[in-house]
C-alpha cells in the first residue's frame, strides 16, 4: 500500500487513486534454474548481470554467488 501511494505521488500522471485498497497477496517466489545450478554472470547486454535460479537457498549462496559475479 505505500509503495503505491508513493507512486502515485512521484508519477502522478499515471496515478490509480484507490490502487492500494487491492493489495494484499504475496507469493515468495523462489525461482530454479532448469537444472537446479545459479543462473550467474554477465548476459549479451552491457552492465547486465544475472544472479538467479537459487531457489530455497537464495540466503544461503547470495554472497558467494555475488562474490562470483563480481569478480
Amino acid at each position: 500500500n505505500k509503495m503505491i501511494r508513493l507512486a502515485n505521488d512521484v508519477y502522478p500522471s499515471v496515478a490509480m487513486p484507490g490502487a492500494e485498497q487491492n493489495v494484499d497477496e504475496w507469493t515468495g517466489l523462489r525461482p530454479y534454474s532448469c537444472d537446479g545450478v545459479p543462473l550467474l554472470g554477465q548476459t549479451s547486454y552491457k552492465n547486465l548481470y544475472l544472479n538467479t535460479g537459487h531457489g530455497h537457498l537464495g540466503w544461503s549462496m547470495c554472497a558467494g554467488s555475488g562474490k562470483l559475479v563480481a569478480d
